[in-house]
């Protein structure tokens, strides 16, 4: 089965015979057909909505519950819930099955993999020099 998953990757850094090479080596985001299936979202647990970052992204201590009952009430009862950033509300997520990859595939997958620990590496860095006060 084929799944619309969504990756990043750089155009110009495929094989020039990949279907999706470009002479752009700046990196995008898109969705591309990969062998795989749905899976229940990780970020919703299937539920379609979560509670907006914004309101308890940095964590929300039993205290805070304890002082605002009402807040707590609103916080439970999903008053601050929205769509799910992950899968828009669809309660499932693409999962690659590399197993089934062919050659371009796994060119791609891995250019996708290799942005995302980019990604975590530059984020970490970021949170270590907030830490340090800079």
């Amino acid at each position: 089965m084929k799944i619309r998953i969504k990756i990043n990757f750089c155009p110009g850094e495929l094989s020039k015979d990949h279907p999706l090479f470009e002479e752009n080596f700046n990196c995008v985001e898109r969705f591309v057909a990969l062998p795989g299936e749905n899976v229940v979202c990780w970020r919703c647990n299937g539920a379609g909505a979560h509670v907006n970052p914004a309101i308890d992204g940095n964590g929300i201590s039993p205290e805070e519950f304890h002082e605002d009952p009402d807040f707590a009430e609103s916080y439970f009862g999903g008053v601050y819930d929205i769509t799910c950033e992950e899968c828009n509300g669809d309660r499932v997520v693409g999962q690659a099955n590399e197993k089934a990859f062919s050659q371009g595939d796994r060119e791609i997958y891995k250019q996708h993999l290799d942005y995302l620990e980019a990604d975590r590496q530059i984020r970490a860095e970021h949170a270590a020099e907030i830490r340090a006060g800079a």
